[in-house]
């Protein structure tokens, strides 16, 4: 300890520290489970609901509680900042759109033309799988419906619409999507 500061790691620290920890060894064995198989999002929620009830389970053994309710929050705020770290990564990982035309690049083991670049991604899919998969998210969401051969705006896309349009301009962003 230092002067008024302590250094120590309490048990539920600790829990918190190995169960995030264990995040990318349960993400691997539940990716591979038939059900989960290329349902990216799923995997990641399933992992996640697992290693925090690990965390929530461990905390109920006597010797990892938590000494006080401060312990117990900064226990679940390095629970949930690993889980975002972990996120952001594999958001990368599995819908990063340039990195995959990379990844196409390096698979072709030879140089491509853009058109071929472009039937290529995805093993094939062609880019027309990002129209396709963004597409069916925001119908999945109920933030757009089919209208005989139309996309239509539900009210709830509309004002998620507006609410994006005010943070872009909030934001001074030039671009986005």
């Amino acid at each position: 300890m230092i002067g008024h500061l302590d250094f120590t790691a309490g048990p539920a620290i600790v829990a918190a520290l190995i169960t995030a920890a264990l995040f990318p060894a349960v993400l691997g064995v539940l990716s591979r489970l038939p059900r989960l198989r290329a349902r990216n999002a799923l995997q990641f929620l399933a992992t996640s609901v697992v290693v925090v009830a690990v965390w929530a389970t461990a905390l109920c053994v006597p010797a990892l509680r938590a000494s006080s309710a401060a312990e117990l929050a900064i226990s679940f705020m390095i629970l949930a900042s690993a889980l975002i770290v972990y996120l952001e990564i594999w958001a990368l990982l599995s819908r990063g759109y340039t990195l995959g035309l990379l990844l196409t690049l390096f698979r072709a083991k030879h140089p491509m033309t853009e058109a071929q670049l472009a039937a290529s991604y995805r093993a094939g899919e062609g880019v027309g799988w990002i129209m396709r998969h963004r597409l069916g998210g925001l119908l999945t969401a109920g933030l757009v419906r089919r209208q005989r051969n139309r996309i239509v705006l539900t009210p709830t896309g509309a004002i998620i619409g507006v609410l994006y349009r005010a943070a872009v301009a909030a934001l001074a962003l030039k671009t986005t999507g």
